[in-house]
Parts: structure tokens; sequence; C-alpha cells
């Protein structure tokens, strides 16, 4: 890790991104990174200021990569959610969502293209299936979804997703898709498709390696 984040109009810019996966323990792994690593600091200024009206979990997750609007407003926006240059802190941004987000690679490289080295990305996985159940307990789909006034179950939820995916991807198997069924999966990322396809960690590693 760079002894120093780079400074862009007098705030850091994190080049520590954790990127994911989702519901694998990445705040647990943010909160170590905190601890044990020296110097290191997440974003201080969501909730506050110019960003009211962001939640507070933007400290952790600052969601730049992975919103349009976000992006939008350039690398100055970015780093002014963290802490300024003086501090010589190095900047963490621990958004999950980055690693399924097929736009997420490219608009970092474009962010941190006149600093080479950064960022440095940490990722922790987790078996998809745990991953999934663990999607599905935490925003309470066996209460939301039902059938009939009967309570689904995770294994008819998940068969129902998967046999859609299959219907619109049917060589997702073989690693074999078209551009269509790449920007279908894309699309997918979040609402009911969202916790089967964020388990396809190869396709979305791949990006971030290209």
């Amino acid at each position: 890790i760079a002894k120093r984040s780079p400074c862009v109009a007098g705030h850091i810019l994190p080049t520590v991104q954790l990127i994911g996966a989702q519901k694998a323990g990445s705040s647990s792994l943010h909160a170590d990174l905190l601890r044990h690593i020296p110097r290191t600091a997440q974003a201080v200024n969501a909730h506050r200021g110019n960003f009211s009206k962001e939640p507070a979990f933007y400290n952790k997750e600052v969601t730049f990569f992975n919103k349009r609007k976000r992006y939008a407003q350039g690398s100055a926006f970015y780093a002014a959610h963290f802490g300024r240059c003086s501090s010589r802190k190095i900047g963490v941004d621990a958004t999950p969502d980055y690693l399924r987000d097929p736009r997420a690679p490219a608009r970092m490289q474009n962010t941190f293209r006149d600093y080479p080295g950064a960022p440095k990305f940490v990722v922790i996985l987790r078996d998809p299936v745990d991953r999934a159940r663990s999607w599905f307990n935490h925003f309470g789909l066996a209460w939301k979804w039902n059938v009939g006034g009967k309570r689904k179950s995770i294994e008819a939820w998940a068969a129902g997703r998967l046999a859609k995916i299959a219907a619109r991807c049917p060589t997702l198997a073989r690693n074999d898709t078209s551009r269509a069924c790449d920007a279908w999966l894309a699309d997918a990322g979040t609402g009911q498709k969202g916790p089967i396809v964020a388990g396809l960690y190869a396709r979305q590693l791949r990006r971030f390696l290209a």
C-alpha cells in the first residue's frame, strides 16, 4: 500500500478499494483494515455539509464508481468525502457493489490513470450459496415474497431466479455469453436476480484483471 493517498482538490483520493463481495464479510474486513494498517482512514464527510443528504454508511461505502450521477461529478467530488491532504492518511473505500458492476473497473482506471500503482484492490469472497442465503435473510425476502399468501422458501425463490437466468442466458454455465446476455446480467445485479448473479465471481474478477 502506498505511503500516502494522492491529493485532489485538497482532499485525499482513496487508493485502497475493498470492492466486495456483498454479504461476504466486507464490513468486518473494512473494520480490520482501519484497525491494523497504520494511517488508513474511511470517508469522513458523508452526512455532513454539502453531503448532508447522504446516508451515514457512505463513510464506508462511498458508492462512487457504481452510481452514474455520482461518478459524473468527478474525482474532486469523490475525494471531498475524505480527509484533507494534510492528514497524510491512506483513504479506504469499501463499496462491495463495485465488484459486480461492469462499469466500475473502467471508471477506476480513468480516475487513477495519473497515479501509477493505484488503486490497490482488496476482495473477500464467500461460498455463493451461503452468500445468497445471507442476502435473502438480510433483506427479509422470506416475508416479502409470497405465493398464495404462503411464505416462500429460499429454495423456491432460488429455483425461480435460476430458471429465469437459464432461460435468458442458456450458455452461462459454459461461461459463453452473448453481448446481450452480458448486458442483461449487468442490469440484474440488483433486485430479485441480484443474489444469484452476484455470486458469479469469476466473471466479475476477470473485468478487474483485464
